[in-house]
């Protein structure tokens, strides 16, 4: 595959502090770096050092929470003085007014609130707080002021991570979008490491699978998507799935080589809240092996340096066969940007 100049597309971790505990979150279990926040001044650094307009589009987020890094707004203004698309998912706990009409004045494109369970006891065990209501008000309230004030952006969306403990609530879910404004709710599958690597409740026993989903969760998925359509709210699944059952990989069967599609290891990356290049942001959720996902640090070495370095080219390299790192060997193409 032809690699990119740059990466078109940055993730960057803004911060790995979180304020929820979520049972299906890497960083829960297994935070691989010490917490921190990615500064400002290092920000302009890594800006100073890329030609005008990349990356295209930037997502300021990781295994944290981004309304928790205090300079926000500004990190939000510096890419999107660029022209670029910048966007981040959020639990949406401290989502204030104020702090929505900042990020639309920032221009930030899209907001995607990240809601695991429609009944307050799924959303309290998956995400590991009890603040179902809140959130839900919260995200009401900054749809409403943008419709109120003209804005169209940012988008605001609801994320869906599907396990088997809550997929029977996606209905419900679509129909909560509903009630509340907002008109697109993505489902995203979930993510878990092989054996005794795994952590909380992120493994292949709550994962979903096409083949193999029993008829209740069939149902489910028919019913939601029905409902969409009856209210004019889009479902969808993650990437370039039609629609929330085609986010689910079509079979655990191994020798499928589901990643070969993926085009992340030369298009994007993931630089997380300590400096450290990714390939991109499922990387953490999917081994414990984090020295095979390092392949650079921005404190250390320019970010072009590192994407056409190396450490880079070895990863493309067994990318590309039968043998590709870990993290890769359930991993398929079918990731939101």
């Amino acid at each position: 595959m032809r690699v990119s100049p740059l990466p078109e597309v940055l993730y960057l971790e803004v911060t790995n502090r979180c304020n929820s505990l979520c049972v299906t979150c890497v960083r829960t279990f297994d935070l691989a770096e010490p917490e921190g926040d990615f500064r400002v001044a290092d920000v302009r650094r890594l800006l100073a050092s890329l030609p005008p307009g990349w990356p295209r589009r930037v997502v300021l987020n990781g295994v944290g929470e981004a309304l928790l890094h205090r300079d926000l707004i500004e990190i939000v203004e510096l890419f999107t003085g660029g022209g670029r698309l910048v966007l981040f998912n959020t639990n949406a706990v401290t989502l204030t007014e104020e702090r929505v009409l900042s990020l639309a004045r920032a221009g930030l494109s899209e907001l995607r609130v990240s809601i695991d369970g429609a009944q307050r006891a799924t959303y309290r065990a998956l995400r590991g707080i009890d603040a179902l209501d809140r959130v839900v008000e919260n995200t009401r309230r900054a749809a409403e002021i943008l419709r109120e004030r003209g804005l169209s952006s940012p988008r605001v969306s609801i994320w869906f991570t599907g396990t088997r403990d809550n997929v029977g609530e996606l209905p419900d879910m679509v129909r909560l979008a509903h009630r509340i404004g907002i008109s697109e709710v993505y489902f995203q599958r979930l993510v878990f490491r092989e054996g005794e690597a795994g952590f909380g409740a992120a493994d292949a026993r709550r994962s979903l699978v096409r083949r193999g989903l029993e008829r209740a969760e069939e149902r489910a998925f028919e019913e939601a998507r029905a409902l969409a359509a009856e209210l004019g709210v889009t479902l969808s699944g993650s990437g370039s799935a039609r629609d929330a059952r085609g986010a689910l990989p079509a079979s655990d069967a191994p020798g499928s080589r589901p990643w070969a599609a993926c085009r992340r290891p030369y298009t994007s990356a993931y630089v997380t809240a300590n400096g450290n290049v990714l390939p991109c942001c499922i990387a953490p959720f999917s081994t414990a092996d984090y020295a095979s996902i390092t392949l650079g640090n921005v404190h250390g070495a320019g970010l072009d340096d590192i994407w056409h370095g190396p450490a880079y080219a070895e990863f493309r390299k067994r990318f590309e066969s039968s043998e590709p790192v870990e993290c890769c060997r359930r991993c398929g193409a079918d990731w939101s940007l």
